[in-house]
């Protein structure tokens, strides 16, 4: 820890204190959870709007991990986790964090396919990268019984300057999902000036 300041020794008072890199670390940490306050803040708004699941995700690997949501008041809604991880491919979260890579950043990430968790799922890294171009276009993913043959996704990337930092995403059971939900949906993620603002 001396090696990377996060202490530091004084050889004349033989005592330890907490070095610059601690200050760094935890002004970081400060930061980064004031804007998971702030975003958590707009998916309340976001279900208010449309009365579905909002989840908020980061990449971690090849996995999306779930680090915040707000749940539908619906009785009938999907029920989820934070801490909970789900292959990156498999849901518009994901897609919506992949959509920067390239198709060699892909093929690195996984280099063993994609496996399948429903039969909806898609196993091309070629067919998940165009999907990922359309994502890179319009900045809404949409993910149709990929992870759960009765749930369907829209999400939408938080991009600063060059990278996504992390996604926003409405999850729906299917037998409420219809072009009029998927157009309000996409729609609200689009116009959130909250998620503008990060950018």
């Amino acid at each position: 820890m001396t090696e990377n300041n996060f202490i530091e020794y004084d050889d004349a008072l033989r005592k330890y204190s907490i070095g610059i890199n601690t200050y760094v670390t935890g002004n970081t940490y400060l930061q980064n959870h004031s804007m998971i306050d702030i975003i958590q803040n707009e998916m309340y708004n976001i279900v208010k709007q449309c009365n579905e699941i909002c989840q908020l995700g980061i990449l971690e690997g090849k996995e999306v991990l779930y680090i915040a949501k707000v749940d539908s008041p619906n009785p009938i809604r999907l029920m989820s986790s934070i801490g909970s991880r789900l292959p990156a491919y498999t849901t518009s979260l994901g897609k919506s964090l992949l959509s920067l890579c390239t198709l060699d950043e892909l093929k690195r990430l996984y280099p063993d396919g994609l496996k399948p968790l429903t039969n909806d799922t898609i196993i091309s890294i070629d067919k998940l990268y165009d999907q990922l171009q359309i994502v890179k276009k319009t900045s809404i993913a949409i993910e149709r019984s990929e992870i759960h043959p009765d749930i369907s996704c829209i999400s939408t990337p938080l991009i600063k300057g060059n990278k996504v930092i992390a996604a926003v995403s409405v999850s729906i059971p299917n037998f409420r999902y219809n072009d009029e939900k998927r157009q309000q949906i996409s729609n609200i993620l689009l116009e959130s000036k909250t998620f503008r603002k990060i950018a």
